[in-house]
């Protein structure tokens, strides 16, 4: 072999050699912590060799820090919720706004988006997060703005969020409308699927819509 060639040879070989820090930072959250705890077991296990040992704590300090990282980059991204503080995901033109709780946001908004094609009227949105406390500061201010509060959760509307809302309304001597949607106060029946057993109990998502527009106009 000539020297030309196992120059070539050699240059290629260190081409092909990764780079263990850029592996390191191209490896997922998933992946570094599967990885942490495989080396974590291995040293547990005192069946490593010393200098492999060495190796191994070395590589789990450093995948340690990536994932501690990782999780402090995305604590940053995460929205800081105060307690008993609603979210507004959608301004109302003054007519109606639904007040949403947990899985029934997704049902309000796309009440909403119907509503406003059908009717062209902009009905609110907001996401209430909390029934106790409550966001009084805003569903107080949006009485005063709107003809109509309506509730929707999913749970049996007697005595629910949506009561807790309409007391507070009543309480605060707000004349707005309350429409208030939620399961039935009687025994709910197992179901072959959800949406066979919503439609049933007149939860489905038409008839949540048809149901406000109703109140809608019968607050006009």
């Amino acid at each position: 072999m000539t020297e030309e060639m196992k120059n070539t040879e050699t240059a290629g070989a260190e081409n092909t050699v990764s780079d263990p820090a850029a592996e390191l930072q191209n490896m997922s959250f998933e992946d570094a912590l599967a990885k942490l705890e495989s080396i974590v077991r291995e040293l547990e296990s005192g069946r490593i060799k010393l200098d492999d040992a060495v190796t191994a704590y070395e590589k789990a300090v450093a995948l340690k820090k990536l994932c501690s990282d990782r999780l402090a980059a995305a604590a940053l991204k995460v929205e800081k919720i105060e307690i008993g503080k609603a979210q507004e995901l959608r301004e109302s033109d003054s007519t109606a706004v639904i007040w949403a709780l947990g899985n029934m946001v997704k049902e309000a908004m796309k009440a909403a988006e119907a509503i406003e094609t059908e009717l062209g009227v902009k009905v609110g949105v907001v996401n209430a997060r909390f029934v106790k406390p409550l966001d009084r500061e805003l569903l107080l201010a949006q009485a005063d703005k709107n003809k109509l509060i309506v509730t929707l959760e999913d749970h049996v509307a007697a005595g629910g969020f949506g009561s807790a809302v309409a007391e507070a309304l009543l309480a605060a001597r707000k004349k707005c409308d309350v429409c208030i949607i939620g399961w039935p106060d009687m025994f709910i029946p197992h179901g072959t699927d959800v949406a066979t057993l919503r439609a049933q109990f007149g939860m489905s998502t038409t008839q949540i819509i048809e149901r406000i527009k109703k109140a809608i106009s019968e607050c006009a």
